[in-house]
């Protein structure tokens, strides 16, 4: 695991976990998650949807509770995959991710 400053100030964990993705009109995509911040994350993935298209995703972040749901926006589509921003993210939503993303950092750091 890696963590970094994205472009926006955020701090981004570099990571590997499954995720699914529902475009606008109800398609699935299984997808791996490869790094996430508060900001977006960018998922590892044939190319489902365009810029600028919604996503309702589903985050996996702990096999213990329910999966993570936020509604995102694409950004950035690559031939690896979808690069997404987070959509209203607030709550018991962000305060998960939150935590999450501090958990896996202190991880980092400590070995």
């Amino acid at each position: 695991m890696r963590t970094e400053r994205d472009q926006r100030g955020a701090t981004r964990v570099e990571l590997r976990l499954p995720a699914r993705l529902t475009t606008e009109t109800g398609e699935r995509i299984e997808a791996e998650l490869r790094n996430v911040s508060l900001s977006g994350a960018f998922f590892a993935c044939p190319a489902g949807a365009r810029v600028r298209s919604r996503l309702c995703v589903e985050l996996r972040i702990d096999p213990a509770a329910e999966p993570l749901g936020a509604e995102m926006e694409v950004v950035r589509v690559t031939d690896e995959g979808l690069g997404c921003r987070f959509l209203g993210l607030e709550g018991r939503t962000a305060s998960r991710l939150r935590a999450f993303l501090s958990h896996q950092v202190r991880r980092g750091l400590t070995g």
